[in-house]
């Protein structure tokens, strides 16, 4: 099947690295499309996307509000490249060994000639037949994300959450997650409930969710440095469990962790 693995980044050069490096080592081939929010650009940026055979793809914006404007834009770029399988994966996030090969396996399950997954879902495990949605790690059945993003409402992107949220909840009118996340998230997850489509959760976590700073962490733990310095701060978080605990909880340590380490 052909595929595409989409990966968005803002700011964040040295998780950009880390997570273009796991990916390569999964898949040599595969292409990869990295969609720099609001025109950001940098040397490290271009260096990295360069060393990793990957193509930058830049939609410059003036929308104030969260990513879910580059996001949505970048997976419609994904869709209209032809492929059958979109991966779309934050920056901050690092693929674990073999899921790829497990997204591939989950999208291609069928019965009666209809797609058992919408989407397949690598962080954190879950029920076998679930319809939530998270964004950092998630693998398309292509015909199914077009069919969600032809009902992006007009107006959705916004400058702040409330008139997100106004737009989004007034296009589902009757969803239960009416109220609920206004960004990229919210919005592929009512689509979700919309269409009665399920996702595949792992039985053990396939990607570990490590942005210390950024959009929605003011605040963070921002690395000091040299570009080199700052990947090797954060390829020590990814294997250093209490400081992992420390700011991103035990449970979903625990479960990464579980994972990463197989």
């Amino acid at each position: 099947m052909k595929e595409v693995c989409t990966v968005f980044t803002y700011q964040r050069d040295e998780l950009l690295y880390l997570c273009l490096e796991a990916i390569r080592n999964q898949d040599a081939k595969i292409p990869i499309a990295v969609f720099p929010d609001r025109g950001h650009g940098s040397e490290d940026l271009f260096n990295t996307v360069r060393k990793f055979a990957a193509s930058s793809i830049s939609h410059s914006h003036t929308i104030s509000y969260g990513n879910s404007y580059n996001l949505i834009e970048g997976l419609r770029w994904a869709v209209g490249s032809g492929a059958e399988i979109v991966h779309a994966i934050e920056d901050d996030t690092i693929i674990h060994k073999n899921y790829l090969d497990w997204a591939r396996v989950r999208l291609s399950s069928s019965r009666a000639g209809i797609p058992s997954f919408a989407v397949a879902l690598g962080r954190i495990p879950g029920d076998t037949l679930s319809t939530w949605y998270e964004s950092p790690c998630a693998s398309w059945n292509a015909s199914c994300l077009s069919m969600c993003l032809e009902k992006v409402p007009i107006g959705y992107f916004a400058n702040t959450r409330e008139e997100m949220q106004t737009i989004v909840d007034a296009a589902f009118p009757h969803s239960r997650y009416k109220f609920g996340s206004a960004e990229q998230d919210g919005f592929f997850l009512r689509c979700l409930e919309f269409f009665k489509w399920k996702t595949a959760y792992p039985d053990h976590s396939f990607a570990s969710h490590i942005g210390t700073y950024g959009y929605n962490r003011e605040g963070g733990v921002k690395p000091d440095g040299t570009f080199d310095e700052r990947i090797a701060f954060f390829r020590k978080l990814l294997y250093d469990r209490a400081r992992r605990t420390e700011l991103f909880g035990q449970r979903i340590t625990d479960s990464e962790m579980e994972g990463l380490l197989r």
